[in-house]
C-alpha cells in the first residue's frame, strides 16, 4: 500500500481554515489531503522468481534504492542484496534524482559491466511503471558470446573445408582458362613476327576460341593491308624514281625545301649553277644557298620561299632578272619561280624553287642595246642634217618646183622624219631598258595642255577625213605633276594611232576625267578594233597586229611599249578596251599626287 500527500496547487492564493471558518494566505506546508492506493505485486514477484532462460543467466527485481526484492529460483544472491553500485542500477537511480527525467521506459540496449562478483556481464534494465522498481537481466560475457563464437568457429571450419574443396576445382578451371590464353599470347607473338597465316590451336567453344578466331581474321586483314601498302609503296618508289630522272634531266635548276626551309632535293643543273654538291647542301637552310637581289634590293627568303600552311597549288612567287651571288662571290642573273603543290604539308614539302639562268640572254640583250644605241646615235646625225638641208632647199627653191617635184620632195621629208622618229624611239627603248630615262616633272593644268596638243593634230585629222573632238570635262580637274614632254609623247602616240587607223569620216574623241586620286585620259576611236588574241601583246616591243591593221600600219611597234614605260615611270597605269570591228579605247591614268 502506498500513501501520497496532496499539496495545495501553487495557483491557490488563499485557503479557508476548516476549524475556524476564517480565510488566510496559503503556506508551502499546507496539505490538502492524503491519497492512498494499493498494488498487488505478487504476480510480478512470481514471474521474476519463475523466469526461465539459460542456466547461467540471472533476473532480479530491484526497488528504487537498488535492493533485490526477488530473483530467479535457484539464484544464490540473497533477497535484500544491495545492487545499488551496479552500473545499470546506478544509472537508474541518477535518472530518478534528475528533475523531469522519465521513468517506466525499457532500456533495450545491453551494457557491459562487472556484477557483484566482479565478473564481466552483459545486462539490460527494465523499469516498472509507477513504483520505480526495475527488472535487471544479466548474463556473463562469455556465455553471451558463446553462440557468436560457435558461429565464427563454424564459419572458419566451413571456410577451411571449402578451401580444400575449391582449390583443386579452381586449379583445374584456371588451367582451362590460362592454357588457351597462353596459346593466344604465343599466337600474337608469332603474328607480330610477320607470320600472319598462323592460327592459334584452341579447340574450346567459348569466348576465348571466339577471340582466337577474331585474332586470326585480324591477322589476315592486316596481311592484306600490308600487301596493299607494299604495292602502293612500290608504285610510289617507281614514281619517285621517274620524278628523279625527270628532274635530273631538266636544264633549269630545281631545289625543293621542307617546311623549315631546309634543302631536301637539288638536281644536277642546280649543282652546276650554284657550284655546289648535293651531299653538301642537303639539310642546309635555303637562304645560305641563295642570295638574290632585285636591282639593289635584297630579297628576303620569306618572299621567294614563303611557307604558308594554307593548301595552295601553283606559282606563289615569280620574278625575272634577279641577281644571284654565289658562294665564290661570282654573280649571275636568273628568273626565279617558286611553286607549291597541294598536300605538300603532309609530306613535309614546303615549296619547289626553279632557277633559269638568263645571264647569257642578258649579255646578248646588253650587246643588242649597245648596238642599237650606237646605231641610233650614228644615224641621228646624218638624218638631222638631211632633214635640215632639205627644209632649207625647199624653202629657197619653192617657186622653181612643179607639183610633181614638190610632191617628191615632200615625200622625202616625210620619210626623213619617220627615220628620225624611229631613231628617237630606238634611243628611248635603250634608255628604258637601262633605266636611264630621266623625268623633268612639274605641275601643270592638264585640260588646257591637252587642248593645245590636239590643235596640232587637226591638220592630220582633216587629211585623213577624221573628226577629232575633245570632250571637255564639266568639273574642274586637279593639277598633276608630270614630265610634259614625255606625257605629250604618250598622248600624241595614242591620238596619232587613232587617226591613222580610223576609217574615212570616222570619229576620234579625247576624254579627260577625274576619278578618285587619278586623272584619266582616254582616246576613243570607231576604227576596226583589235583582235582579242592581240590585246595581251600590244604593249610589248616590236609587236604589230597582223591582218588589216598591219596593212595600214606605218609604225615600228615601239610606240605603245615606250608609252607604257613612261606612264609606269609616273606611277600610273595604261590599258586598252577593244572589240574587233567596233573600235578601241586607249586610256592612261596618272595619280594626282605624283611628284
Amino acid at each position: 500500500t502506498i500513501a501520497v500527500p496532496v499539496i495545495v496547487p501553487n495557483t491557490t492564493q488563499s485557503i479557508t481554515d476548516l476549524t475556524t471558518g476564517t480565510k488566510r494566505n496559503r503556506d508551502e506546508s499546507d496539505i490538502l489531503g492524503v491519497l492512498e492506493a494499493s498494488f498487488d505485486l505478487s504476480k510480478l514477484y512470481t514471474d521474476v522468481t519463475n523466469l526461465g532462460g539459460q542456466n547461467n543467466g540471472a533476473v532480479y527485481l530491484v526497488d528504487r534504492i537498488g535492493t533485490v526484492i526477488a530473483r530467479k529460483a535457484g539464484d544464490k544472491v540473497p533477497i535484500g542484496a544491495d545492487f545499488s553500485n551496479l552500473q545499470p542500477i546506478a544509472m537508474h537511480k541518477q535518472a530518478l534524482s534528475t528533475p523531469g527525467e522519465q521513468t517506466g521506459q525499457l532500456d533495450t540496449n545491453f551494457t557491459q559491466y562487472e556484477d557483484q562478483y566482479k565478473v564481466p556481464v552483459m545486462g539490460s534494465l527494465a523499469i516498472v511503471d509507477v513504483t520505480g522498481w526495475s527488472v535487471l537481466i544479466q548474463q556473463p560475457v562469455n556465455a553471451a558470446l558463446a553462440g557468436l563464437n560457435q558461429i565464427i568457429q563454424f564459419a572458419l571450419l566451413i571456410f577451411i573445408v571449402g578451401l580444400f574443396v575449391t582449390f583443386p576445382i579452381a586449379y583445374v578451371l584456371s588451367r582451362r582458362l590460362t592454357s588457351p590464353l597462353a596459346e593466344l599470347v604465343k599466337g600474337t607473338e608469332i603474328i607480330g613476327q610477320g607470320n600472319f597465316d598462323y592460327q592459334t590451336p584452341i579447340k574450346s567453344h567459348d569466348e576465348i576460341a571466339d577471340l582466337a578466331a577474331a585474332f586470326y581474321r585480324m591477322a589476315q586483314e592486316l596481311k592484306h593491308s600490308i600487301q596493299s601498302l607494299q604495292k602502293e609503296r612500290n608504285i610510289l618508289e617507281e614514281e619517285r624514281n621517274k620524278l628523279s630522272v625527270i628532274i635530273a634531266g631538266i636544264q633549269d635548276a630545281v631545289i625543293a625545301v621542307d617546311l623549315t626551309r631546309h634543302v631536301t632535293l637539288i638536281n644536277r643543273a642546280a649543282e652546276d649553277l650554284l657550284g655546289v654538291k648535293g651531299v653538301d647542301v642537303y639539310g642546309k637552310p635555303i637562304d645560305e644557298l641563295l642570295n638574290l637581289q632585285n636591282g639593289t634590293d635584297q630579297i628576303d627568303v620569306t618572299e621567294y620561299c614563303p611557307i604558308n600552311p594554307e593548301e595552295r597549288d601553283g606559282v606563289i612567287f615569280a620574278k625575272d632578272n634577279l641577281k644571284l651571288t654565289k658562294s665564290n662571290a661570282s654573280e649571275l642573273y636568273t628568273n626565279v619561280v617558286t611553286g607549291k603543290i597541294k598536300g605538300g604539308a603532309a609530306t613535309n614539302l614546303g615549296c619547289i624553287i626553279t632557277l633559269h639562268n638568263v645571264s647569257k640572254e642578258m649579255q646578248l640583250e646588253e650587246m643588242k642595246l649597245d648596238f642599237v644605241s650606237m646605231a641610233a646615235h650614228e644615224l641621228r646625225t646624218p638624218l638631222t642634217a638631211i632633214s635640215g638641208y632639205l627644209s632649207v632647199f625647199m624653202m629657197e627653191n619653192k617657186d622653181k618646183f612643179d607639183d610633181e617635184q614638190r610632191s617628191f620632195l615632200n615625200r622625202i621629208g616625210i620619210s626623213t622624219q619617220r627615220l628620225i622618229s624611229l631613231v628617237e624611239n630606238l634611243l628611248n627603248v635603250t634608255k628604258i631598258e637601262r633605266h636611264g630615262m630621266n623625268l623633268a616633272r612639274k605641275p601643270i593644268d592638264w585640260v588646257p595642255h591637252v587642248k593645245e596638243l590636239l590643235y596640232d593634230f587637226q591638220n592630220l585629222a582633216s587629211e585623213q577625213k577624221v573628226e577629232l573632238h575633245f570632250d571637255e570635262p564639266t568639273e574642274p580637274i586637279p593639277q598633276i605633276t608630270i614630265d610634259p614632254l614625255k606625257i605629250d609623247e604618250v598622248l600624241s602616240n595614242l591620238v596619232n594611232n587613232a587617226i591613222n587607223y580610223s576609217k574615212a569620216n570616222g570619229h576620234v574623241t579625247v576624254i579627260v576625267e577625274h576619278k578618285g586620286n587619278e586623272v584619266i585620259t582616254s582616246v576613243k576611236d570607231d576604227g576596226p578594233g583589235i583582235p582579242e588574241t592581240a590585246l595581251p601583246h600590244l604593249f610589248t616591243k616590236f609587236f604589230r597586229v597582223s591582218g588589216k591593221l598591219e596593212q595600214g600600219s606605218k609604225g615600228t611597234g615601239l610606240g605603245l611599249y615606250i608609252s607604257k614605260a613612261i606612264i609606269e615611270m609616273h606611277n600610273g597605269r595604261i590599258w586598252v578596251e577593244s572589240q574587233y570591228g567596233q573600235g578601241s579605247t586607249f586610256s592612261f591614268a596618272l595619280p594626282i599626287d605624283t611628284a
